[in-house]
């Protein structure tokens, strides 16, 4: 490797890859890494992670950056997340950005959350219950924000740690009827009271209590975003649309295969 004004990694995934980025700083102007928002913990020590185990975590309002994070390990993909962050900020010593994103969404995304909404509305369902009534609250991240906020944060200089999420969090519901118009379905959503009687109604953003970052120390930065959920949803779900075309849809997003399969299909 020569040298570069700075580097964007989208993979980083555990301790071995900071500690790669640490033997390589020298020839770095700037690095930015993409970590989650996951690697976040409630006041009881609850990360994501743990939610079908232990309980899903309650952050009792918008996340900050300062937020607690769970424990650094190999467990999970969150305790790797954070074993990245450790190790980059143990070992890189030139200017450092790590951003976390919530639910990330965007074109050639190998892990579509939408895909549950799009799927039912390809197979002409006319009602699609959702649980807690519609109104969980997953922050969602588009791609085109996250590359917005790395130019802003590398042009501002010096080391940050920041969320990278949307302009605003939009509830299951809102998000189900934004991907809906854009494919011109009536389909209703039904909200159903208390969590998933199945995965019929258990989408991939359900939770029982909000996830919400706090994006004020990117706006502070002079971070703007450039699109929002609503904005992007044509060209979301008509990027789902061409990349299943003829194929069965894990093929399409193999990184689905992470959530139990029933849940995707109609």
């Amino acid at each position: 490797m020569t040298g570069f004004d700075a580097v964007v990694d989208t993979v980083a995934f555990n301790a071995a890859h900071g500690r790669q980025w640490g033997a390589l700083a020298g020839k770095i102007g700037a690095l930015v890494v993409i970590s989650t928002g996951s690697v976040y913990a409630d006041a009881a020590g609850r990360t994501l992670d743990e939610g079908a185990t232990n309980g899903y975590p309650d952050y009792g309002g918008p996340i900050p950056e300062t937020n607690p994070r769970g424990p650094s390990g190999d467990a999970t993909y969150s305790t790797r997340k954070v074993a990245l962050e450790d190790a980059l900020l143990d070992g890189f010593d030139r200017p450092l950005i790590v951003l976390r994103p919530f639910a990330v969404y965007g074109p050639g995304n190998l892990a579509p959350r939408e895909w549950w909404f799009v799927a039912r509305a390809l197979a002409g369902m006319t009602s699609i219950p959702l649980a807690y009534s519609g109104e969980s609250r997953f922050h969602t991240s588009a791609t085109a924000n996250i590359a917005e906020l790395c130019r802003i944060a590398v042009q501002t200089g010096g080391s940050h740690i920041l969320n990278a999420a949307d302009p605003e969090c939009l509830t299951v519901m809102e998000i189900g009827r934004a991907l809906l118009d854009a494919m011109g379905s009536g389909a209703v959503l039904e909200p159903l009271e208390g969590p998933p009687r199945d995965l019929a109604s258990w989408t991939p953003w359900t939770i029982p209590a909000p996830l919400i970052a706090d994006m004020s120390a990117a706006a502070a930065l002079g971070y703007r975003p450039v699109t929002d959920f609503r904005s992007a949803a044509r060209e979301t779900v008509d990027d789902l649309v061409r990349a299943a075309k003829g194929r069965h849809w894990l093929q399409a997003f193999p990184s689905l295969g992470a959530y139990p399969s029933a849940m995707f299909e109609t």
